[in-house]
């Protein structure tokens, strides 16, 4: 919470959940929160969206560059002038849905991740090129650490942004500034249903409940058995939309996990802090089970995971996390890592 991160109104940091300042769920009521490297975003029901956390590319979106512990408002998007159905909060730039189906985004640019044709920063939204509710309409967006990627309702995906390991996915290395089509994820050879990215890879749920990735593959985050870079989309293993089917996806810096229909939780890629939940430290090129969240004892609903830690949201309600915890992000009370995962400790 160096930063103000937690929202709180404060930098201190905690091991257990701590309220966002002013969204007690009654005056203002959040319907989608993403985090980012030290910043947070929210969608309320109005479809305002707010920002707190680290600022000093403007990636909270409120025209400065100015820190804030607390919850600001979003330029423009305010629930009158636009309205968001979603946001993504990337390393150092957010991205929204907007209910037209355009998406806008804002912050650090200096690799074209706002996609508006441009390297210039913003603190304020800018239309992404070529996504504009008309000719394109978005169904979801995510930011990554320097790119940024929208599933269309079309089911085709468009990427922006850093593509120095191929994470754009359009079977290339050059970055670009403005949208540029997923290689064979067009669809209508293939659908995206949704799309999460990391530091330097993408993953795809297709609608078969197939995995997709692409990019940097240095840890085997891109699930396929392999440590090999890839430009364009691979299969993820086992997860195959037959054997078995994903509903979600999340990624981290360097690792993958996903929710199966089944409600069994698997992951792969980096594990030195045991991000994988399969009580090792042992890095895994292809999915492994998550400890205990197997659909059976324990059924997950969604899943979202960070640099190091990982989190899940069971059919209970309960949260369960596992991984790095040396900043108390597991919310367990501890600042102890854990190896498979543990419940948060609400207050």
């Amino acid at each position: 919470n160096t930063e103000g991160q937690l929202g709180n109104d404060s930098t201190t940091e905690s091991t257990i959940p701590v309220a966002v300042d002013g969204m007690d769920g009654t005056t203002s009521r959040a319907v989608r929160v993403s985090e980012g490297y030290y910043h947070s975003c929210e969608v309320l029901d109005t479809g305002a969206v707010n920002c707190w956390g680290r600022n000093e590319y403007g990636q909270l979106g409120d025209g400065s560059n100015s820190d804030s512990n607390t919850t600001v408002s979003v330029s423009g998007i305010d629930g009158t002038t636009e309205k968001a159905v979603s946001v993504s909060a990337g390393e150092r730039h957010s991205c929204a849905v907007l209910e037209t189906g355009a998406v806008n985004c804002w912050g650090y640019n200096e690799y074209g991740q706002l996609g508006d044709g441009s390297n210039n920063d913003s603190t304020t939204p800018v239309a992404v090129s070529g996504i504009d509710g008309t000719t394109n309409n978005a169904v979801s967006v995510a930011g990554g650490n320097y790119h940024s990627c929208a599933v269309l309702e079309t089911g085709a995906v468009n990427c922006w942004g850093r593509n120095t390991e191929g994470q754009l996915g359009n079977d290339s290395t050059t970055e670009s500034t403005i949208p540029v089509a997923v290689d064979g994820m067009d669809g209508i050879t293939k659908k995206a249903a949704s799309i999460s990215i990391g530091y330097s890879h993408s993953c795809a749920v297709l609608d078969t409940g197939a995995i997709n990735c692409w990019g940097y593959n240095g840890y085997g985050q891109l699930g396929d058995g392999t440590e090999y870079d890839s430009t364009s989309p691979v299969a993820v293993s086992v997860i195959d939309g037959t054997t078995n089917k994903a509903v979600s996806v999340s990624t981290g810096v360097s690792h993958s996990c996903a929710v199966l229909d089944t409600g069994a939780a698997n992951c792969w890629g980096w594990n030195p802090y045991g991000q994988l939940g399969n009580d090792s430290t042992t890095s895994s090129s292809t999915p492994g089970a998550v400890n205990g969240i197997d659909g059976s004892t324990n059924k997950a609903v969604s899943i979202s995971i960070g640099t190091s830690h990982s989190c899940s949201v069971l059919d209970t309600g309960a949260v369960n996390c596992w991984g790095l915890n040396g900043d108390g992000q597991l919310g367990d009370d501890s600042i102890t890592s854990r190896y498979t995962p543990v419940a948060v400790v609400w207050p």
